[in-house]
């Protein structure tokens, strides 16, 4: 009998996750850090409670530091455009391409341009992505393309970039904002709030915010393929823009080919190309853009349109008339 149970404590003691001792004169429970729950100290729970906090601290950290070098990985390694596409636009004898800032600029080369665009890329798009579906507005049309970079990748970080650049050149009177996807929204607010400045906007793959309504000459363009844009939202946004707008989609286009790049989450292949999509976006956007120009700015904005030396030149032109009427 007394070997039996000698057996059966040596089985339970093997299994259970509690030690079971016999101690003097009484039985307990031993954890298997060694406290017991019967004589459980104040001092104890309190090095328990340490212990743990310690550890959660301890992954804490870890979580926080892998998050951190993943989201660093991820801003700095945006979808950039192909090595093809840049080639090809620095290959372009009409094309003048540089870097100031941050800012990509694609220029004429031998003439001054008729006009400026300022185009925000989309979220985790690099601008160099945008260089060869643009360089058709400079080559055929003489219109300077800017496409800033934007803070961590994202236009709502900065919804005003196009500031900067219409400032840093004086000499070009008349402009245009656009965007793909994120960069449109941010640029169709640009517009809602600079209506005196901006001479028509144009979205890629975009719609504008429920609460914007920039009312300015729109273009908006569209690709039959792609699968990234939400298709409901566009066509409730639809209201927001100017009854006037031009709406055109472009068969087989998908949401990377509005720029040159590869990696965008949620897009299908595209039946077409890239330079079949580009010289197709061209067919839309030069004629839309070249059209405006023909047209005088509108009341509102003609003020606006002159430069600081044409401004400048009328004041001295009516002071001249104020002069001559006084020695008269």
């Amino acid at each position: 009998m007394f070997e039996g149970y000698a057996s059966w404590s040596r089985i339970t003691r093997a299994l259970h996750p509690l030690r079971y001792e016999r101690l003097p004169q009484r039985r307990t429970f031993q954890l298997s850090h060694g406290i017991r729950p019967m004589d459980v100290s104040w001092s104890a729970v309190v090095k328990l409670a340490r212990s743990n906090a310690e550890r959660v601290a301890v992954w804490s950290l870890v979580l926080l530091i892998v998050a951190g070098v993943g989201l660093g990985w991820y801003v700095t390694n945006p979808l950039s455009g192909s090595d093809a596409s840049l080639a090809t636009v620095r290959a372009n004898e009409n094309v003048s391409l540089s870097d100031h800032d941050g800012t990509y600029a694609l220029e004429p080369t031998d003439v001054e341009p008729k006009a400026g665009f300022v185009f925000y890329p989309g979220a985790h798009v690099s601008p160099d992505a945008y260089l060869a579906s643009l360089a058709p507005l400079v080559s055929q049309a003489d219109i300077a393309v800017y496409v800033p970079r934007m803070p961590l990748g994202f236009a709502v970080f900065d919804p005003g970039a196009a500031n900067n650049v219409v400032a840093g050149h004086p000499n070009i009177d008349r402009w245009f904002v656009g965007g793909h996807s994120l960069g449109g929204v941010m640029a169709c607010r640009y517009a809602s709030k600079h209506r005196s400045r901006v001479e028509g906007l144009v979205l890629f793959a975009s719609y504008c915010e429920a609460d914007v309504t920039p009312n300015v000459p729109t273009l908006s363009v569209t690709g039959s393929a792609d699968t990234v844009l939400n298709r409901k939202k566009y066509a409730a946004r639809r209201r927001n823009l100017p009854a006037n707008v031009t709406v055109v989609e472009i068969q087989g286009m998908n949401h990377s080919e509005f720029g040159s790049y590869t990696g965008q989450r949620g897009d299908q292949p595209a039946p077409i190309g890239y330079r079949t999509a580009h010289d197709r976006l061209a067919d839309v956007i030069v004629p839309w853009t070249e059209n405006r120009l023909t047209q005088p700015p509108s009341p509102h904005i003609r003020e606006s349109y002159l430069t600081a030396k044409n401004r400048l030149l009328i004041h001295e032109i009516r002071a001249g008339y104020v002069a001559r009427g006084r020695a008269g």
